[in-house]
């Protein structure tokens, strides 16, 4: 019932509101009209002008009356008196649309982009993950950021239970789904039992997996994401105790997830469902280091107590067995999800405070120049009795009010500014589903709108309340420009410029260090190259022996089509694919006891796959046909693993092998050295590669390591074509689909997308770092303009008696620049001294640029000079034109 009494009252509460704004200037105006007839009354009896004012001010009789009789009606208490300030700043910026509109929309600005990238930060840092008691969610993993193996999974479940409740593991695969329609490819996790309990998120439908399931490897238990479940089974609740056909394995659908239930929001986060994870039988395995490890901290005990506990195991376990890596190390899930970006995410909140303090900067100093203006409507108000801290109050009022409303058009702009944000952020940036403006951003806003008004209205406010009647009254009517509020107003446009050479020196450095990465030469060209996976993973050409004679068939037809240039196949795709790495050994260089072993990333090549990508052979030759048909035990490599491997030696016919050389190797030779090819990361170092051929299995099934790792059911085909590649792309679903209908194509992109990708985060911090660089450059302009239009109609009269001596027009010129330059280079000074010492936290951001770059901190300081100059010129040029007997004959 409140509710609805305050929302069918509200049309009465403010007819209430505009009818006493209406009394109270009808108030004053009568005060007016009576002072002014009071003087009138005076000079017609010989007094001069600053005689009749002090007479008629004394007199006040009549209107101290008045006055008593509005209070005595009205009520005095500290509520009234605030509502009628309230009212009158509403009459008084109502009366000025020009200057309310400029320092809303000022303020507007700079409110909209704190809440917009304040929404971003509450998103993806301070929000709490969604799971149960998720602060004591633990990730555990090597310092050296390898993953675990199945055998250190065992034996931290076993000697860590003293900190953690509970330790699993989970290990990602992609899968064949067949039987319903087209073949798929799924995003497959395999997961420990307790992941889900760990978790504290329960299915929404069926349940999760038991410990029994886990043990047990026959036991083909599924339980689906809630956007897989939506998207492929339309929601059907009739699917719970289905089977589904993974990788040809019937898999029995025992649950579904909750929306936006994700798992683990660094890692992983598209899979469409979980498998159990089987790790019965893995305690002896010291190889496969695919397992992420979560657990939860038991209560009491903290994240550095974990992680001695931790390094203790460690250390046991290098001892026991020497292939084991250490050491480990214990990190908050959250902090894990967050810490690719949170650094970047505070520089950019950072930067739009500072865009904010500098919009504060400009409508103070706004505030300054208007009560310049209504210095004589303050005396008259003080000469009536009002105290100095009502003024300041009233003054404080107006720009708390200006920054509500520029909090209102704010939060316009920023519901528009995050929509923006989200569609062109980058996948780097983790949880943005989560992203949506709630009761904290609104939280923020508000405090962010107090802040604003009162930073904006605390010096104005003062002003205001140190007016003096008596100097003012003097002056026959016209407003003062104390040498305080000159300072003050000085003070503040240096203040701007130095907060804008701040935002400056870190868009130019963000942009330096983007055209640096621009310049990346990737190895190989990108241009005209489309590439998609297949694999036959449960399919009838899943048998080793038909593995090869598949992708053998596919590449020879996929090169028979119009527009196919080249066709050759990879496991993984440099920049896009996982990353393999292997430590390897030579038969010149055994491994020494405790010798760091070398090791190389891992890459297998149908034939013609450097021509294909365009990356060079500069030694040596390629892989042929004949190599895979053959079994051939050859190899080749790049430029890095050849100098460092064979330093000054030619490597052609050097051996290698990924085997332990005291189990009896195959050995592998060195047939030909390619082009150094950037691999993961865009900005990484460059480390060796390792080019493998793509074996055929003979009839017998013979299995061993290198025929599994060396015939794969799954390689990623890489086309170039002449003209349209979509067409391409259609035209090679339809040559897979001929040869294999349950060999599903998948994650189908070009090269230069997974380029494009590589640089996607940079260029969005850069575009965000530029805007507000170049909205911080154009308010100092506008502030320096301010000032200094300000300063020349302050002086218009000493001019105009300048030139009417013979004084050249270049004069206005002359003290426009002295005085404008002055106050640019005093700011561009402090805000180089700030810069030098703030850049070094965007060190992360940078590629090959320093964070005291020269070129950058030379670059804005004059750029901010020019703008500066200009901003001066102006308004010189405006009073050189003009006419001093004109000026001369209104004084």
């Amino acid at each position: 019932m409140r509710i609805e009494h305050w929302w069918y009252t509200l049309p009465l509460r403010l007819r209430s509101l505009f009818r006493h704004a209406a009394v109270e200037r009808d108030d004053q105006d009568e005060l007016n009209d009576h002072i002014a007839a009071q003087v009138a009354t005076y000079q017609r009896h010989g007094m001069t002008p600053v005689a009749a004012r002090t007479a008629a001010l004394r007199d006040l009789g009549g209107l101290e009356r008045r006055r008593e009789e509005l209070r005595a009606t009205r009520g005095t208490g500290p509520i009234e008196h605030l509502l009628r300030d309230v009212r009158y700043a509403i009459r008084t910026l109502c009366h000025a649309p020009a200057f309310t509109a400029i320092v809303v929309v000022t303020l507007a600005v700079g409110a909209g982009a704190n809440a917009a990238i304040f929404t971003i930060v509450d998103a993806v840092i301070l929000r709490p993950l969604p799971y149960g008691h998720a602060d004591g969610l633990m990730v555990i993993d090597h310092q050296s950021g390898g993953n675990a193996v199945p055998a250190e999974l065992i034996r931290w479940r076993r000697e860590a239970s003293s900190a953690f409740t509970a330790i699993g593991g989970a290990v990602v695969h992609t899968a064949t789904l067949t039987g319903r329609g087209d073949a798929e490819q799924v995003n497959q996790l395999s997961v420990s039992a307790n992941i889900f309990p760990m978790m504290q998120v329960a299915p929404l439908l069926g349940r999760t997996f038991t410990p029994e399931e886990e043990h047990d490897g026959t036991r083909h238990r599924v339980i689906l994401s809630y956007a897989f479940w939506h998207t492929r089974f339309g929601e059907n609740r009739g699917i719970l105790g289905q089977a589904l056909l993974l990788d040809g394995q019937p898999y029995t659908v025992v649950g579904v997830m909750p929306r936006g239930f994700l798992f683990a929001p660094y890692w992983a986060v598209h899979n469409d469902l979980w498998t159990p994870l089987f790790l019965d039988g893995g305690g002896n395995d010291w190889d496969t280091a695919a397992y992420r490890v979560f657990a939860r901290l038991r209560p009491g005990v903290s994240v550095t107590q974990a992680g001695a506990l931790m390094t203790r195991i460690a250390a046991a376990t290098k001892i026991e067995h020497p292939k084991a890596d250490a050491p480990l190390q214990v990190t908050p899930l959250r902090d894990r999800v967050v810490r690719s970006v949170r650094t970047e995410l505070w520089i950019l909140l950072s930067a739009v405070m500072l865009v904010l303090l500098i919009a504060c900067a400009n409508v103070s100093h706004l505030q300054l120049m208007r009560a310049a203006a209504r210095e004589r409507e303050a005396s008259v108000r003080l000469a009536l009795g009002a105290g100095r801290a009502r003024l300041a109050q009233q003054s404080l009022i107006e720009s708390l009010l200006l920054a509500l409303a520029g909090a209102a058009l704010g939060l316009v702009l920023a519901v528009f500014g995050v929509r923006a944000l989200v569609a062109l952020a980058p996948p780097a940036i983790p949880r943005l589903d989560d992203v949506h403006i709630n009761v904290v951003v609104f939280g923020f806003l508000a405090l962010v709108a107090c802040g604003a008004g009162v930073l904006s209205g605390l010096i104005p406010a003062l002003a205001a309340a140190r007016v003096d009647p008596a100097s003012v009254l003097k002056q026959s009517g016209r407003g003062g420009d104390s040498a305080r509020r000159r300072r003050i107003g000085r003070l503040l446009v240096i203040s701007e410029f130095a907060m804008a050479v701040i935002l400056l020196v870190g868009a130019m450095l963000v942009m330096r260090s983007f055209a640096a990465m621009e310049h990346v030469d990737p190895g190989f060209d990108a241009r005209h190259v489309r590439t998609m996976q297949v694999a036959v993973r449960g399919s009838a050409d899943d048998a080793l022996a038909r593995r090869e004679p598949f992708f053998n068939e596919l590449l020879n037809r996929i090169r028979a089509l119009p527009g196919v240039e080249a066709a050759s196949a990879i496991n993984h795709l440099p920049l896009h694919g996982d990353t393999w790495r292997f430590g390897f050994w030579t038969q010149e260089h055994p491994l020494a006891t405790g010798e760091n072993q070398p090791s190389a990333f891992f890459r297998l090549v149908r034939p013609d796959y450097f021509r294909t990508m365009g990356i060079a052979v500069v030694r040596g030759r390629d892989i042929t046909t004949s190599d895979a048909q053959a079994r051939a035990h050859v190899v080749i490599v790049d430029q890095h693993l050849a100098a460092a491997t064979w330093p000054g030696d030619d490597p052609i016919g050097h051996q290698l092998t990924i085997d332990d050389p005291s189990t009896g190797p195959e050995w592998f030779t060195v047939i030909g050295v390619v082009r150094n090819v950037q691999q993961a990361d865009w900005g990484a170092a460059r480390e060796g590669e390792m080019f493998f051929p793509y074996w055929r299995s003979d009839s017998s099934g013979a299995t061993g390591r290198f025929t599994n790792l060396l015939t794969p059911s799954a390689m990623t085909l890489v086309v170039r074509t002449r003209g349209d590649g979509a067409a391409t792309e259609a035209a090679v679903r339809k040559v897979v689909t001929s040869l294999d209908r349950d060999a599903p194509v998948a994650d189908v992109i070009s090269m230069q997308h997974a380029v494009d990708e590589q640089v996607a985060e940079p260029r969005f911090y850069l575009a965000l770092l530029s805007g507000f660089a170049l909205v911080a450059l154009l308010l100092a302009a506008i502030g320096v303009y301010g000032v200094m239009s300000h300063a020349v109609a302050s002086r218009v009269r000493e001019i105009a008696i300048r030139l009417a001596l013979g004084a050249p027009r270049s004069v206005p010129l002359r003290l426009a620049l002295e005085q404008g330059l002055a106050l640019a280079v005093a700011g561009t000074l402090t805000g180089i001294v700030a810069a030098l010492a703030l850049t070094r936290f965007l060190q992360g951001l940078l590629f090959d640029v320093a964070p005291t770059d020269p070129v950058t901190f030379i670059a804005i300081p004059l750029l901010l000079l020019f703008v500066a100059a200009w901003a001066c010129v102006v308004p010189a040029l405006r009073a050189a034109r003009t006419d001093p007997m004109r000026v001369l004959r209104l004084e």
